[in-house]
């Protein structure tokens, strides 16, 4: 398996459909060494042989060890992390993905749920059950709640293979969760009125709507994982260029995670659903360890020329390998509009968790493991690029960026 093999397997796993990333695999071989080529045939060709023969929880760690070695070789975290990944989705049975059933591209084709037992974390405090009762029924309007106090009892509707742990009946209820609810639904009241405002001026509200996304995929119900999105106490220096704060780059994008708040909000208003469940998706996400919205630990700091290309100081290299040009290049910045899309059918909240959860273990995964891949290649090249009187400054900051990927 030659090393064209293993990016065109890069490719194919990250997209569905091959003909979209021939472009992608040709400007990836062309920024590829012959050395690293070499490497890559050695590992490939080991991978290769005992594929076949290999059971499928032993494959999943060799398609993992294939991905240590592809770094090691080609001195590229980036280059190995996604290879790991790759060869991972391409292996059949209970393994991350099957790169040929086209979630990412095709919404019509969802696989059946499927979570790894490895992807289940512990949940914040706080999710324990709650009394059973009548509680005031809510609705969504633009982004903000209405409260009906007529007496009356709200049930969690989504079925319980979907619901993280502690998500029972009226857990919207609970104080934390109240309070998280009460805060957004305040949050989304000021931005819709900020929308109207410059609409009724004839002026665009496109800053406002991007702020509509991130605030609207929000519930800082965890006391732990703060808000800090363009939170001035929260940012943090670049360790690239000193004299700048690092980028906020959110590893869910809010433009992806919007769409399935606003669709479960939707089916809230139309009786299919109720708070509990949209509480269950927040807790869902964290469950999975893809913390929606605008808090910490949905949050990478990254270096701004890890992040785009329009950051001062971007060499050629740094704008074709930097966070959102490669998200691209491999078919996983998906637009809010392909994402409403997907869930538009959606008939109920178990229906739109099904979604869910596999776009997170399809798409929202792989990128955050990307994302994170990609600031920590450009750490290391620019690690040795520096002498050694200013190493110690550089390690201070860049042991102050969150967000980044760490090992088990």
């Amino acid at each position: 398996m030659p090393y064209r093999t293993i990016i065109d397997i890069i490719g194919g796993a990250a997209r569905t459909v091959t003909e979209a990333y021939e472009d992608v695999t040709e400007k990836v071989r062309a920024l590829t060494p012959k050395p690293i080529g070499q490497a890559l045939d050695v590992v490939a060709e080991t991978f290769e042989r005992g594929f076949q023969k290999t059971p499928v929880g032993v494959a999943e760690r060799g398609a993992q060890i294939v991905g240590e070695r592809v770094g090691k070789a080609t001195g590229s975290p980036v280059l190995g992390g996604v290879t790991g990944f790759a060869l991972g989705a391409a292996i059949p049975g209970p393994g991350l993905a099957k790169s040929a059933q086209p979630v990412i591209r095709g919404a019509k084709a969802i696989p059946k749920p499927r979570v790894e037992p490895d992807d289940i974390m512990m949940m914040p405090p706080g999710l324990q059950p709650a009394m059973a009762g009548g509680i005031p029924a809510t609705s969504f309007r633009g982004g903000a709640a209405k409260l009906d106090l007529s007496p009356q009892v709200m049930e969690i509707t989504v079925d319980p293979k979907f619901r993280a742990p502690g998500m029972v009946q009226d857990v919207a209820q609970q104080p934390e969760f109240r309070g998280a609810l009460d805060r957004r639904a305040a949050a989304l009241d000021e931005v819709q009125s900020n929308i109207a405002r410059r609409e009724a001026q004839g002026k665009t509200a496109a800053k406002y709507k991007k702020e509509l996304a991130g605030k609207g995929s929000t519930l800082d119900y965890d006391p732990n994982d703060p808000i800090v999105f363009e939170k001035n106490r929260y940012k943090v220096y670049d360790p690239l260029d000193p004299q700048r704060t690092a980028h906020q780059h959110h590893l869910f994008a809010k433009a992806q995670s919007y769409p399935f708040v606003e669709k479960m909000e939707d089916l809230i208003s139309k009786g299919a659903a109720d708070e509990d469940d949209l509480v269950n998706m927040f807790a869902w996400a964290d469950m999975l360890d893809v913390t929606m919205g605008n808090t910490r630990k949905n949050m990478l700091d990254a270096p701004g020329r890890s992040h785009i290309a329009a950051a001062p100081g971007s060499t050629d290299l740094d704008k074709s390998l930097n966070i959102h040009a490669l998200l691209q290049e491999f078919g996983l910045e998906i637009p809010g509009k392909q994402v409403r899309e997907m869930v538009k059918d959606a008939k109920n909240a178990t229906e739109l968790m099904d979604i869910f959860n596999n776009y997170i273990v399809e798409s929202v995964k792989p990128q955050k493991r990307v994302a994170q891949r990609i600031v920590e290649d450009f750490i290391t090249r620019h690690r040795s690029t520096l002498p050694k009187d200013q190493l110690s400054m550089f390690d201070d900051l860049v042991s102050k960026l969150g967000g980044r990927y760490k090992t088990r």
